[in-house]
């Protein structure tokens, strides 16, 4: 099953999940071993997270999932704002892919005649629920889109506002995935410099400047030579009378080797094909857990 990545800076684990503290058995699998006496154990990991619908407690219901074992849950109201977008994400035969933060230790309790008790904590990386998806949806079949990195900013969108527009959602600010491709341009006195252009399906939306084009210059190269074309993702922020453009991907000195030797193409997150890949059968296919 292919992974969805949730966009953004996944080594800050921003989102507090629930159900833990009745998941000893389950955590101490994921982390591999349990806490010595007030030995304290924090480690990072991929995380999945999978929706139940057929839960019967809830059936908004979110488990994350660690290393095949359920370490707990969305809470019951954050499950029933992001149920829409995981579900769709598994609609599409894909799993919403994450980093949790483990944080566990024993200690005695004072409270139960000195017994040694078990403590966790799970904290997951969760981007905002209008950051979770694309607003576009037309992609290259051969699109590898770059590792989310820093911010840096796109010029000339001010050219090419009446396309943008049609992308500013209601809330003003959303992400979108864009092209990038080599643009030569020729000065007045004959000698060429090499640009980036950066293109929102398929229109030009603005390019990059000479010193942030060389950032990518080399990636949009080594993807032109594998055969794929080079996204990025990129936040949209506007109104009524302007739009910007800010994107966010690796460097070409960022990238690792394990991305550049294989470049995993960029599923799109479209649900075209629910009767094969449903939210229920995705569940039924995890391993068993309690449930919450």
């Amino acid at each position: 099953m292919k992974k969805y990545y949730l966009p953004g800076k996944d080594n800050w684990h921003n989102f507090e999940i629930v159900g833990e503290s009745y998941r000893e058995k389950q955590i101490l699998s994921a982390l591999g071993r349990r806490p010595r006496l007030d030995e304290e154990i924090e480690d990072v990991f991929e995380a999945f997270l999978v929706p139940e619908p057929d839960n019967p407690h809830d059936a908004n219901a979110i488990s994350v999932r660690v290393n095949g074992q359920v370490v707990g849950y969305l809470d019951r109201d954050s499950a029933a704002v992001y149920r829409p977008l995981i579900h769709r994400i598994a609609a599409s035969g894909m799993i919403a892919t994450t980093t949790a933060r483990i944080w566990a230790v024993v200690r005695e309790s004072w409270e139960a005649e000195r017994q040694a008790r078990f403590f966790s904590n799970v904290r997951i990386y969760l981007p905002e629920a209008h950051e979770i998806l694309p607003l576009n949806n037309h992609f290259p079949a051969n699109l590898a889109v770059l590792p989310w990195s820093g911010a840096l900013q796109v010029t000339g969108e001010d050219q090419h506002f009446a396309h943008l527009f049609n992308y500013l959602p209601q809330n003003g600010e959303g992400l979108v995935i864009l092209t990038m491709h080599k643009l030569v341009q020729t000065l007045k006195n004959g000698t060429e410099k090499n640009l980036v252009e950066v293109r929102l399906d398929g229109e030009r939306v603005g390019q990059l400047t000479a010193t942030t084009s060389n950032h990518y210059l080399p990636s949009i190269s080594h993807a032109a030579d594998a055969g794929k074309e080079l996204g990025i993702w990129a936040r949209i922020k506007g109104s009524g009378l302007a739009a910007e453009l800010v994107i966010q991907g690796a460097r070409a000195t960022e990238l690792n080797d394990a991305w550049l030797s294989t470049m995993p193409s960029f599923p799109p997150a479209d649900a075209g094909n629910r009767r094969l890949y449903s939210p229920a059968r995705l569940h039924r296919r995890c391993p068993q857990a309690p449930q919450p």
